[in-house]
């Protein structure tokens, strides 16, 4: 299964959690590049949303009802990985 990061409500286009994560790390690349932390930006650029690759969320995005609150608190999940030492 595919994973998805979000779905664009307007015309029910899903953006691949993959693509996603590649996109934000090269942004916070970009912005950690000016302060001498590109790398670690980077990694956790392409982290942040480590929580959202479960069949569960993937199941919720495809059911969600415009502005219904995501029962998957998946914003922790990269912190807890890292923390734990990978």
């Amino acid at each position: 299964m595919n994973m998805i990061a979000h779905i664009r409500k307007m015309d029910n286009t899903a953006q691949p959690l993959a693509e996603h994560c590649r996109t934000v790390g090269a942004l916070c690349a970009k912005a950690g590049r000016k302060i001498g932390l590109e790398k670690t930006a980077q990694l956790i650029g392409l982290m942040h949303d480590m929580g959202k690759a479960t069949a569960d969320f993937a199941a919720y995005l495809m059911t969600a009802e415009d502005g219904a609150a995501s029962p998957h608190n998946h914003a922790p999940t990269w912190a807890i990985y890292a923390a734990a030492g990978f």
